[in-house]
């Protein structure tokens, strides 16, 4: 498997974990811990994602190691679901562990879509998909592509709108390159709000 990679990106905080199984059954139950309120439901509603979002996407709140994770399932409509990434957000910073291999997410949006905004981040993919713009993410940071999924884009139109830091301006680049073969790919930058320094 060949994974395109640009950059460096600071990896301290993501643990990979054993692979192992949710059912649909447990991702009801971590959804409906989330749907009882308190502060990450709070958090996701301020960054744009809405209640029908969390449920569409079946976000849930998971109980792990005396921590409640924000748990986002990639094969949310699978009957056992393998790849997902819980993070944990506290005082020292973002902690994030994944499970299963990284992929285009939410890879149904993409298959049903001609017109596909390209972003950094699952949190932004669902934000800007609850506004009814369809984006997907890669769920390995923006430093990383696989070869996989070039074809995946393949005739589509894709605005590639990563961060507004220096890895998300390589990343996006990088990106651009490898899908202009397979699509009409173009890259948007934040330039028209705020002035890039990585120019």
């Amino acid at each position: 498997e060949k994974v395109y990679k640009c950059g460096s990106m600071d990896t301290s905080n993501i643990r990979s974990k054993r692979t192992y199984k949710l059912t649909q059954k447990a991702l009801e139950g971590y959804l409906n811990n989330l749907l009882k309120g308190g502060a990450t439901v709070d958090d996701l509603v301020n960054r744009g994602i809405s209640l029908s979002t969390v449920i569409k996407f079946k976000l849930g709140l998971h109980p792990y190691k005396g921590k409640n994770w924000l748990l986002i399932p990639y094969d949310y409509n699978s009957s056992s679901v393998c790849s997902y990434k819980r993070i944990y957000h506290s005082d020292k910073g973002k902690e994030v562990i994944t499970s299963g291999k990284g992929v285009i997410y939410p890879l149904d949006v993409l298959y049903d879509n001609e017109d596909i905004v390209l972003c950094e981040g699952e949190l932004d993919a669902l934000a800007l998909n609850g506004y009814g713009i369809p984006a997907v993410t890669g769920t390995v940071g923006c430093g990383t592509f696989k070869k996989e999924w070039i074809d995946l884009f393949k005739g589509k139109r894709v605005r590639i709108m990563y961060d507004f830091d220096e890895p998300g301006y390589e990343g996006s680049n990088m990106v651009n390159d490898l899908l202009s073969s397979v699509c009409n790919a173009q890259v948007y930058t934040w330039d028209r709000i705020v002035e890039s320094p990585y120019k």
